[in-house]
């Protein structure tokens, strides 16, 4: 809908039927949720939301930093692949580099990192560094890194 007033015209975005914000999940496919809660917890910093509970949980939740991962075991969402992947970037600065202090962090507490970090092709500044779950799922983490004097 466009929108004259006395000094502007502008253009208003079409109100949504459901009146509220979308929010991203991603769904692991895991082999036993109580281990993946574990892992995600004590080796990745994440801490639980919920558990459906009961010794053979068939689904959770666990998050860091706003990031919301649902671990399924045995519901009736569709089936995805694994590995799944997701993606997260770092709010990070070059000259405030995080990645590097994840990497320590994750590889004190064990966690399975299949790639240290390594500078990725369409960027001279950031870095990719690859981590997997018990299942085989990955999260590809993005960031800048201090240099190399610096390490």
């Amino acid at each position: 809908m466009t929108v004259e007033g006395p000094r502007k015209i502008f253009t208003m975005a079409a109100a949504r039927p459901t009146g509220g914000k979308l929010w991203a999940r991603t769904v692991f496919r895991v082999s036993d949720v109580a281990q993946s809660i574990a892992y995600f917890c004590d080796k990745l910093g994440f801490d639980k939301d919920w558990d459906e509970g009961g010794p053979d949980s068939a689904i959770a939740q666990v998050s860091r930093s706003g990031v919301e991962l649902i671990l399924d075991n045995k519901t009736y969402f569709p089936k995805a692949g694994v590995p799944s992947v997701i993606s997260l970037t770092l709010n990070d600065l070059v000259e405030r580099p995080a990645l590097d202090a994840l990497h320590r962090e994750f590889l004190a507490a064990g966690a399975k990192i299949t790639k240290a970090p390594f500078k990725v092709h369409w960027d001279p500044n950031v870095f990719e560094m690859d981590v997997e779950d018990l299942d085989g799922n990955i999260l590809m983490f993005w960031g800048y890194m201090p240099p190399q004097n610096e390490r």
